[in-house]
C-alpha cells in the first residue's frame, strides 16, 4: 500500500511506502533471464507487487520492451481477481498528471492516495442532484457532474478558475453552449430530489421572488434585453420559487423562470392598468404557482408565500379557485365588500389579540444587530372585490380571506418599525393561527439570502459567456450550488446536534479538524454539524467570538473553497500532513485493538 505526495511546483511525483512488508506473488516462465534487468523479479521469479505498482504508475511511453512485457507476463500469471486488486490500487499516469496543484498553509503540497476506488465512490453532496438529469447522451450527464462539483466546491471563482485547466474550462463552455442542453433540463433531477425532500414534512413553504442580474458591464453578450426601467440596464430578469420547511431549511428549487424586457416595451407601465394580467409581467406568480406544485404529493401542505409586488387580485382568485394556499403582503389600498372600509383601516379598528415576541436577524446592510421585537397581533375575515378598473369586473367574483396585522410595540429609536399586513387564503380564527402565519411570513427573508448568495457568493453578474442560452444554462447550475451553500447554514442551526457526516466525508471532517485545531490526530468521532460549520466559517474568516453570533454565508462558502485545498493535501481518510516537516507522512491506525497509533513511511522517486 502507499500513496502519491506531489510537489506540483517540481513536478516530482512521489511513490511512499510502508515500513512493514509487502505481499509477494510468485509465478515461473520460461526466460526469465530476460526480466533480471527489471528490479520487481527476483531470481527465484517472485514479483514484488510494490514494483509491479511503479511500472504501471509510469507514463506509458516510457516504459521500456522488457517493462511492458514483464506487466504483460503478470497479468496473464496472476489470477485474474489478484492482477484487479493490483490494477485497482493504484492510480494510473494520467490521473496523476491531472492532479491538481493546491496550497495549504503556504505549502504547495499536494497529495492522493492509492485507494483510486474510494474516492471515485464518494459521494459529493452536490452530486446527487444532478445524477438524473435526462440528457439523451450520458456524458453530458457526466460533464454536468464534474462541473457542478467545480463549482460547488470553487463557488465564488470564475469558470476557469473553479474548472483548474485549460481542458476543463473548454469542456465546460462547450457544455453550455451545446443546443442539447437546456437549462430545465439541467433542473429536472434537482427538483425532483427537493421532492422527495419535501415528503419528510405535512407542510412546505413554497417562496416566490424576483432578482435582476446586471450585465451591462458585458455587452459582448448577445440575447440581452432590459432588467430596469431604461435601455442601459442590460441583464436578465430571474424568478425563483424556494422550497422552505416551516423551520427555515431551504428544501431546494421548484420553478425558476429566467426573462428579459424588450427595450421597445419601456414606458408600457403607464398603460397597465388598461392591461389583462396575462399580458403583464405579473402572470410571472401564476405561471410560478403552477409549476412550483406540479407533480408535489397532494399530502403535503403547501402554501406559496409572497412579498408585496405578488398582492394581485388574479394571484388570488387563482388560488381561491383551485384550492391552492397563499400569504402574501398587502400592498393595495383595496376597499372591502362590508364597509367600504380599506384593508387597514378595517383591521386597525380590530382589537388587538395577542402579542408575539420573534427575533430579528442581523442586517448587514444597514449594520445594525440582531435583535428582538415584540409584536401586537390583529386578525379578521374580509370580504375582497374585484379591480373596478377592470372591464370585467362585474362577472368577477368577491373572494373571501383573512387578514393579519403584526405591528412591533416600543422599536428602537432609529430603527423602522415592523409592519406586517398579510392577506391569506388560509382560515385565521385564532391566535394560535395568526401566530403561525407571521412565523411563515418570516422564513420570507430565506429567499433574499438566496438570491444573495447566487449573486454575492457564486458571483453569477461576472459571468462572461456569448449567448444568454449559455449564460441561462450556467445560471442553472449556480442556482443549484448557491441553493446548497444555504443549505448548509440554516441545517446546522436547525440541528447542530447532528453529526457532520451527513455533509462531509470522513476524509474532509478529518482534515477539517486537523488544520483548524493544528493537531495532527483527529478524534475518532465526527464533530458536530455545528461545530463542523463554524471550523469552516473560521477558515473563511469567522472569528467565533461569543458576541459574533451564528458564521453568515459569506464565511460559510469562503471556508468550503478553503476545505476543498485542503481536502486536495490530505490522504484521503487515513494520512495527514506534519506541517513542520512536509516529507514525513503519519498512517492512521483506526482499529477495535490499536487506536492513535502511527506509522512512519518515506518518499522514494518514481521517474
Amino acid at each position: 500500500m502507499g500513496c502519491f505526495y506531489n510537489i506540483t511546483s517540481r513536478k516530482h511525483i512521489f511513490l511512499l511506502f510502508f515500513r512493514f512488508s509487502t505481499p509477494i506473488y510468485s509465478f515461473s516462465f520460461s526466460s526469465l533471464s530476460e526480466f533480471r534487468g527489471v528490479s520487481a523479479i527476483s531470481e527465484n521469479g517472485q514479483v514484488d507487487k510494490n514494483k509491479v505498482m511503479q511500472l504501471m504508475l509510469k507514463n506509458p511511453n516510457d516504459l521500456t520492451n522488457g517493462e511492458k512485457e514483464l506487466l504483460s507476463y503478470v497479468e496473464k500469471v496472476l489470477s485474474k481477481d489478484e492482477y484487479k486488486k493490483i490494477k485497482e490500487t493504484v492510480f494510473t499516469y494520467e490521473e496523476a498528471e491531472k492532479y491538481i496543484k493546491s496550497d495549504i498553509l503556504g505549502l504547495n503540497v499536494g497529495l492522493k492516495t492509492y485507494f483510486p476506488n474510494e474516492i471515485s465512490n464518494l459521494p459529493k453532496q452536490i452530486t446527487k442532484e444532478f445524477n438524473d438529469a435526462a440528457f439523451a447522451d450520458n456524458r453530458l450527464n457526466k460533464r454536468l457532474t464534474k462541473i457542478a462539483n467545480s463549482f460547488y466546491e470553487n463557488p465564488e471563482s470564475s469558470i476557469p478558475q473553479a474548472c483548474k485547466s485549460y481542458a476543463g474550462t473548454q469542456a465546460t463552455y462547450r457544455f453550455f453552449s451545446n443546443n442539447r442542453v437546456k437549462p430545465e433540463v439541467i433542473l429536472m433531477s434537482h427538483r425532483e430530489q427537493t421532492i422527495e425532500r419535501m415528503r419528510k414534512y405535512d407542510t412546505v413553504l413554497a417562496i416566490q421572488d424576483t432578482t435582476a442580474l446586471d450585465y451591462k458591464d458585458h455587452p459582448a453578450t448577445k440575447g440581452l434585453g432590459v432588467y430596469g426601467n431604461t435601455e442601459h440596464d442590460l441583464g436578465l430578469l430571474n424568478h425563483t420559487t424556494l422550497a422552505v420547511t416551516v423551520d427555515g431549511i431551504p428544501l431546494g428549487i421548484l420553478s425558476r423562470y429566467v426573462w428579459t424586457r424588450n427595450p421597445k416595451e419601456l414606458g408600457k407601465r403607464v398603460t397597465k392598468r388598461e392591461r389583462s394580467t396575462s399580458d403583464k409581467e405579473s402572470q410571472k406568480w401564476l405561471d410560478a404557482l403552477d409549476s412550483s406544485l406540479k407533480d408535489v404529493p397532494k399530502h403535503i401542505n403547501v402554501v406559496t408565500v409572497c412579498d408585496r409586488e405578488a398582492d394581485i387580485y388574479d394571484f388570488f382568485h387563482k388560488a381561491v379557485s383551485e384550492e391552492r394556499d397563499l400569504l402574501v403582503r398587502v400592498a393595495q389600498k383595496r376597499r372591502v365588500l362590508e364597509n367600504e372600509k380599506s384593508l387597514i383601516q378595517e383591521i386597525e379598528s380590530s382589537p388587538v389579540m395577542g402579542q408575539l415576541l420573534i427575533s430579528v436577524p442581523r442586517d448587514t446592510g444597514n449594520k445594525r444587530a440582531p435583535r428582538e421585537a415584540t409584536l401586537s397581533m390583529k386578525y379578521c375575515p374580509v370580504t375582497i372585490k374585484p379591480p373596478v378598473n377592470r372591464k370585467d369586473s362585474k362577472s368577477l367574483p368577491n373572494l373571501e380571506l383573512y387578514l393579519v396585522l403584526a405591528e412591533e410595540i416600543n422599536p428602537p429609536k432609529g430603527i423602522k418599525p415592523i409592519y406586517w399586513l398579510l392577506l391569506t387564503t388560509l382560515p385565521v380564527e385564532n391566535l394560535e393561527q395568526a401566530v403561525e402565519k407571521i412565523k411563515w411570513y418570516k422564513q420570507r427573508w430565506k429567499i433574499e439570502r438566496y438570491h444573495y448568495t447566487l449573486k454575492s457568493g457564486c458571483n453569477i453578474e461576472k459571468l462572461q459567456l456569448e449567448s444568454t442560452e449559455s449564460l441561462q444554462n450556467a445560471l442553472a447550475v449556480y442556482s443549484i450550488v448557491a441553493w446548497k451553500l444555504l443549505w448548509l447554514k440554516f441545517e446546522s442551526e436547525q440541528n447542530p446536534e447532528a453529526a457532520c457526516d451527513i455533509v462531509l466525508q470522513q476524509y474532509e471532517w478529518q482534515a477539517l479538524y486537523c488544520v483548524v485545531n493544528r493537531v495532527s490526530i483527529p478524534p475518532m468521532q465526527p464533530p458536530t454539524l455545528k461545530e463542523a460549520v463554524i471550523m469552516i466559517a473560521k477558515l473563511g474568516g469567522f472569528l467565533g467570538r461569543k458576541s459574533d453570533g451564528q458564521p453568515g454565508v459569506k464565511v460559510i462558502w469562503r471556508g468550503l473553497m478553503c476545505l476543498n485545498n485542503i481536502n486536495l493535501s490530505s490522504k484521503i481518510k487515513k494520512v495527514f500532513i506534519d506541517i513542520k516537516n512536509p516529507i514525513k507522512m503519519f498512517y492512521y491506525i483506526n482499529t477495535e485493538k490499536k487506536q492513535n497509533k502511527r506509522m512512519g513511511f518515506y518518499a522514494k522517486f518514481i521517474i
